[in-house]
């Protein structure tokens, strides 16, 4: 299982964003972005293959998602 770390971005005036992150901080970025009505989870298994790969995955949940 893949560890994932999970964040809160405050933008704005005080929106706020989720996103997980998996992978090595180093690593190629590749970020997954939904469609509605989905959260950033539903991407869990592309993160775990591609973070096993060594690419460094963002999938945020796109405001009024969460």
């Amino acid at each position: 299982m893949t560890p994932y770390e999970e964040h809160t971005v405050t933008y704005g005036d005080g929106k706020k964003i989720f996103y997980n992150a998996a992978g090595p901080a180093n690593g190629p970025l590749l970020i997954f972005i939904h469609g509605w009505p989905a959260i950033g989870k539903l991407w869990k298994p592309q993160i775990d293959a591609f973070s096993a790969m060594g690419f460094r995955v963002v999938a945020p949940d796109m405001p009024g998602m969460s």
